[in-house]
């Protein structure tokens, strides 16, 4: 089995261990995808479920750091311990950052949440418009997609896209495929 290698560690979904809340250690719900019930650290990849990680951000005193007389929440991966992006632009400057260390083997995590910025508009730039930014969703959700990281995820996420944009195209709602 084959795994991209991060700064810090080497990425492969499959050699997950079971997936748990990684302040609670409880089991995380088996969804493919799921942003209801589960909190990513973009900083690392880790998960907690949503009550822990707004408790956490919550109770910030207890984990965080002061950084020129801004509180910072730190991510609970005790192997990370990041400052936790609390914007829009904090986050996409860190996925961006992890992805440009190396574009073809970042971390599927980073890439996937990148691309879902783009998507959504959320990372959109003085200059951008939808095209573009469909364009960068298609790049960076193919890179974590990639067969090798065996990220489901990130894989239903491209052939979702690709289905609404063939049946947008035979409804004349809009363009083929990019």
């Amino acid at each position: 089995m084959s795994s991209s290698s991060c700064a810090t560690h080497t990425c492969n979904y499959n050699d997950r261990e079971e997936e748990v809340c990684i302040i609670c250690e409880d089991p995380l719900s088996p969804r493919i995808y799921d942003r209801v019930t589960r909190k990513l650290f973009i900083c690392c990849g880790k998960e907690a479920c949503l009550p822990c990680a707004d408790a956490m951000i919550d109770d910030s005193s207890t984990n965080s750091t002061n950084n020129g007389g801004k509180l910072q929440v730190l991510c609970p991966n005790s192997n990370c311990r990041k400052p936790v992006p609390q914007t829009d632009e904090e986050q996409f400057a860190l996925a961006k950052q992890i992805v440009d260390a190396d574009e073809t083997s970042a971390c599927y995590w980073a890439q996937s949440e990148l691309a879902n910025m783009f998507l959504s508009g959320k990372c959109s730039t003085e200059g951008t418009d939808r095209v573009a930014n469909e364009d960068s969703f298609v790049k960076y959700m193919t890179l974590a997609a990639d067969p090798r990281h065996h990220y489901a995820p990130s894989q239903v996420s491209l052939g979702q896209y690709y289905y609404r944009q063939l049946t947008e195209s035979s409804s004349g709602g809009g363009g083929g495929p990019p």
